[in-house]
């Protein structure tokens, strides 16, 4: 899907394939958990609601959110105590688009 932002255009799709999938994959361990990576990276005008679907294996499960850091190579905490509704999709507060995991556990700074 395109979008206007401002004067410019910009595609506001999301996918579970992200490029940075192997370097999360060596934060995270065996975690069971959700790419979401959005086309467009940059910041927003503001904050925004994402309403993404959750999969089965993370339904019914408190969910966290995570941003990685392309600069650092680390993963953010941005959001806690997540819970899928009845429709399965969780709603994420993002004020830029990047790269998100969803995952059910939380990590330690050590770990990430």
């Amino acid at each position: 899907m395109l979008t206007t932002l401002s004067t410019s255009v910009f595609d506001s799709s999301v996918s579970s394939i992200s490029p940075e999938e192997k370097e999360i994959r060596k934060l995270t361990g065996n975690a069971d958990l959700q790419l979401i990576c959005t086309a467009y990276h940059g910041e927003l005008p503001g904050w925004t609601t994402l309403t993404i679907q959750v999969k089965e294996s993370l339904q019914d499960k408190k969910l966290y959110c995570y941003y990685y850091n392309e600069k650092t190579k680390k993963l953010e905490l941005i959001q806690n105590n997540l819970y899928s509704n009845a429709n399965h999709a969780v709603n994420l507060q993002i004020d830029h688009c990047s790269t998100y995991i969803l995952v059910d556990r939380e990590f330690s700074s050590a770990d990430i």
